[in-house]
């Protein structure tokens, strides 16, 4: 698997994934709710929304209906996915990084990659509160 992930610099929570030479793009749907859609040519295949306000939980759909938790562990900042045939952790390399170590088993790349997506918003977010 070969994965990029490049973030808008405008848009906190948007971008681009290309995966395996395939390019999907991340959009905010909703400005006052943390709803993010997963889009490939204009078809939406994931959408992750928060399952409670101060919960810190996201809860990702497909399109095809699979279902998937992400959510924070009891490691400092890693978080993990859990559903469909998949249990992962995404666990920073240390303290002061946003880079991460990606561990489990899954069936899809597709849910995990935007996982990570999630993952580095929810990174990026709590540095940009805590300065």
């Amino acid at each position: 698997m070969q994965a990029r992930l490049v973030p808008h610099k405008f848009f906190k929570s948007g971008g681009t994934i290309e995966l395996n030479g395939k390019r999907y793009m991340v959009v905010q749907q909703e400005v006052f709710k943390p709803v993010v859609g997963l889009f490939e040519g204009g078809r939406n295949l994931i959408t992750a929304k928060a399952t409670g306000v101060f919960s810190g939980k996201l809860e990702l759909l497909t399109a095809d209906g699979a279902s998937y938790r992400l959510m924070g562990t009891s490691w400092g900042r890693s978080m993990g996915l859990y559903g469909n045939g998949c249990a992962v952790e995404y666990k920073p390399l240390h303290a002061f990084t946003n880079r991460a170590t990606i561990r489990g088993s899954w069936e899809e790349d597709l849910p995990v990659i935007f996982g990570f997506w999630l993952v580095m918003a929810n990174w990026r977010a709590r540095a940009a509160a805590a300065s």
